[in-house]
């Protein structure tokens, strides 16, 4: 075989075997610039205070910062649409919770995503219970004597929430209808905002997480008048839940890690790995365990599996309600 043959063979088989091994080195490469983490609420609520506690862990492993992005409107269908278009590269990271992934796609006739294709899960991060607040000027002492005050004052109470379609909304118009109370709902710009009202006394009450307000409680500034979740909090002991008081509600929240469709899996793969680092991190546990929020952690799969169950569950629960928003 001439030699010129020869190196032209040798050349190729060189050429080919660096276009094989481009691909992992790819890989390995990412993250090369800062991630942006799209928090669908605004700063100051529980979705958000999370995001930031994770985004600083997640930096340091990954060796980028990760950037806080609060866009919240429109009860986070905004934010979830711009993530959906969102180029999937891994430079786009959505923490999300039940109202985006379950109540929105459920509530509003015309978003323009799909939520059970439009993202791909990385990981099952919090989990935590729901509470009902209430101005310590209200003349009620649990859920009970909430739905009696209200009863004879029909028409007179409003209630706040952290938006339509938000788990807050839907949570208080479940107990409104199980307790036939006559109530407006007051939708705020997140559960931040909606909480600054009730601590002012109006609207006096609203469906909230736990952790971000067992500090108002203990002051004094709110009460709380049921835990809505399948067991008391270890945090609030005395404080019966909604079921105790005749109330089937349920409004535990959570909060998980989505990419867009088609990132690919090596990415994913890193994602995942960096968002159990900053869950496991031992100052993450104990911040968390302050905020009365439990840790998770999941595989995509499990993930995946999970967000279905809720769409079906609270979409059973909408249905039922006869709930549906334009937009």
């Amino acid at each position: 075989m001439p030699l010129v043959s020869q190196l032209c063979r040798a050349a190729a088989a060189l050429l080919a075997l660096a276009g094989l091994s481009a691909s992992p080195v790819h890989a390995q490469a990412y993250p090369t610039k800062p991630i942006t983490l799209i928090v669908p609420f605004p700063a100051g609520g529980t979705t958000d205070v999370l995001a930031r506690i994770f985004a600083e862990r997640m930096s340091a492993d990954l060796g980028q910062r990760v950037v806080v992005d609060n866009r919240g409107t429109a009860g986070g269908t905004s934010a979830a649409a711009f993530v959906a278009r969102s180029a999937p590269d891994g430079y786009t990271l959505f923490i999300s919770n039940v109202s985006t992934h379950a109540l929105a796609p459920n509530l509003y006739k015309n978003l323009s995503y799909d939520t059970l294709t439009a993202f791909a899960p990385v990981s099952l991060m919090t989990t935590s219970a729901g509470v009902l607040i209430a101005h310590p000027s209200l003349k009620a002492a649990d859920a009970r004597e909430l739905a009696a005050l209200v009863k004879a004052n029909p028409g007179k109470f409003n209630y706040a929430s952290p938006g339509n379609g938000t788990g807050g909304h839907l949570g208080m118009e479940r107990f409104r209808t199980l307790a036939g109370l006559d109530m407006v709902h007051v939708p705020f710009n997140g559960s931040g905002p909606a909480r600054n009202a009730v601590l002012a006394g109006e609207p006096p009450v609203m469906f909230e997480n736990i952790q971000t307000v067992l500090s108002p409680a203990q002051a004094g500034k709110l009460k709380v008048l049921g835990v809505a979740a399948d067991k008391r909090s270890s945090k609030l002991p005395d404080v019966p839940t909604m079921a105790e008081q005749g109330f089937a509600v349920t409004v535990s929240s959570w909060t998980a890690f989505f990419v867009p469709a088609a990132t690919p899996k090596p990415i994913i793969d890193r994602l995942h790995a960096s968002a159990l680092v900053a869950l496991k991190n031992e100052d993450t546990q104990r911040r968390l365990a302050d905020l009365s929020t439990e840790s998770v952690g999941s595989s995509p799969a499990e993930l995946a599996a999970f967000v279905k169950a809720e769409y079906d569950t609270w979409g059973g629960i909408i249905r039922a309600q006869g709930l549906k928003i334009d937009n």
